[in-house]
């Protein structure tokens, strides 16, 4: 039996070139810093589902602390079990 729940959740950043936008473009997370970073989110095993968008360096930060957090607790939940 396949276990779905563990390891099903990734992000991939890309770096924002310099220039290529004529306006600088905000955060869609925050809305409030300029966005230097591209991401695209997988979640679970439907690659139909894939939020995605433009971040900043805080967001992106936080992005990736709550996924290791999220991990880090399922591995918790094997543990004890």
């Amino acid at each position: 039996m396949k276990d779905e729940s563990c390891f099903h959740k990734s992000v991939l950043f890309s770096r924002r070139r310099p220039g290529t936008d004529t306006l600088l473009r905000r955060c869609t997370l925050c809305g409030v810093n300029p966005a230097l970073f591209d991401y695209r989110e997988r979640t679970g095993s439907d690659p139909t589902r894939r939020p995605s968008g433009t971040c900043c360096t805080a967001c992106a930060f936080n992005m990736l602390l709550r996924i290791a957090d999220e991990e880090a607790r399922e591995w918790a939940a094997l543990a004890a079990a």
